[in-house]
């Protein structure tokens, strides 16, 4: 049984860990992922629903022992498989946690996932199709996502088609991306059963902190959807490559109740171009693409990654199930 044991643990680390275990057949535990989501219950309703997708393809199951998680994967398989997702969690983490396992089958799979496409915890389904998987292909990873429906936090309704290919091997470097100049394009709203002044007023904002015009952020009404949501998205250009930012400002909370503030709308944008701002600045891959790309080095042999200290994490994680 491989022990994952890091004192920095987040959610990543933990549904990273159990991506490696279930591509690998290695049985693993990890040290301390009860604890951690304790006191994070909102990343519970994460594993939840990975639960509950072993458990219905029998793909594995879960043991807890104190404040440690134990999994016992069985042999993933290809196929066409049919995914709930509770109205707290996200398909995108399902998604980001199934991908390794199926990349690994000698034959297509296709996913149906339904319930929250777009989460306050997680990446949005943008990020997605039109940053993630362009940089995974690279390194001979071909997916796809497909965005059918809207879903929204505390409210679900969405779908989303995927399609996973068997793994080509590819040899490509990405550090030749870092050090280039990162070309900011612009932004989005996406605002849903809410006031279209709020919109109006995070476009303003968004103007201001990046220094860009008015014509250079777009604003989409959403209204085939089930419940409100307001979503933020910043495009950068890397060599013709796309770099998407994205934060959804919390409407609600994991217990239900309406959050949504001009105190969180300004806090949310806030942090998000403070991020955009330092990424353009110092011309590096995004912590988030880095760190969900170090995870392919399992099956590829080129070092790739390893600049921040969360990827060396994801590193270290790699290299103990190798």
């Amino acid at each position: 049984m491989v022990i994952v044991s890091f004192t920095q643990i987040d959610w990543i680390i933990i549904r990273q860990a159990l991506s490696i275990s279930l591509a690998t057949g290695k049985h693993c535990c990890i040290k301390d992922a009860m604890a951690f989501l304790a006191l994070h219950p909102h990343f519970g309703a994460f594993l939840s629903d990975v639960e509950e997708f072993l458990h219905k393809y029998g793909w594995g199951t879960f043991e807890t022992q104190k404040n440690d998680l134990l999994f016992y994967p069985q042999s993933p398989t290809f196929g066409t498989f049919q995914i709930s997702i509770n109205p707290y969690s996200s398909a995108i983490e399902m998604m980001l946690f199934i991908m390794p396992a199926l990349f690994s089958q000698d034959f297509r799979s296709k996913i149906f996932l339904s319930g929250v496409t777009h989460s306050p915890h997680s990446y949005g389904t943008t990020w997605m199709k039109e940053s993630f998987l362009t940089f995974l292909e690279q390194m001979g990873f071909y997916a796809s996502c497909t965005l059918r429906r809207f879903g929204f936090y505390a409210s679900g309704g969405g779908f989303i088609e995927a399609k996973v290919y068997p793994h080509e091997k590819h040899t490509f470097s990405f550090q030749s991306f870092n050090n280039k100049t990162i070309t900011l394009q612009g932004a989005r709203i996406y605002i849903a059963h809410l006031d279209n002044s709020i919109a109006t007023q995070e476009k303003a904002l968004l103007c201001d902190l990046l220094h860009i015009d008015d014509n250079q952020v777009k604003v989409l009404e959403i209204r085939d959807c089930d419940g409100a949501a307001n979503h933020i998205e910043i495009y950068f250009d890397l060599n013709a490559f796309p770099i998407v930012l994205s934060e959804s400002i919390p409407v609600y909370d994991y217990s239900g109740n309406f959050v949504f503030s001009d105190e969180k709308i300004i806090a949310t944008i806030q942090t998000l171009t403070q991020k955009a701002t330092e990424i353009a600045h110092q011309s590096q891959l995004p912590l988030e693409i880095e760190r969900e790309l170090s995870l392919y080095e399992l099956f590829t042999s080129t070092n790739y990654f390893g600049i921040s200290e969360m990827s060396l994490l994801t590193r270290a994680l790699v290299e103990s199930f190798s």
